[in-house]
């Protein structure tokens, strides 16, 4: 499942809120984007933020 416009970037944006410990790439393959590119590309264009960027902007660091 590959998420489609506000109702899924905004579940992706949850999951980088809630799960710092995953990656850029993880929290893709959650919502259904085997391709880090594509899925930063889709939520880039319904957030306005590169995921990385939305993390950044909300003091979340990714925990390894």
């Amino acid at each position: 499942m590959i998420f489609y416009g506000v109702q899924g970037a905004e579940a992706a944006a949850e999951l980088l809120r809630q799960r710092p410990e995953l990656s850029i790439a993880e929290i893709g393959g959650q919502v259904g984007y085997d391709n880090a590119g594509k899925f930063t590309e889709a939520f880039k264009r319904v957030m306005h933020f590169t995921p990385s960027e939305y993390r950044k902007e909300r003091g979340i660091r990714h925990e390894t």
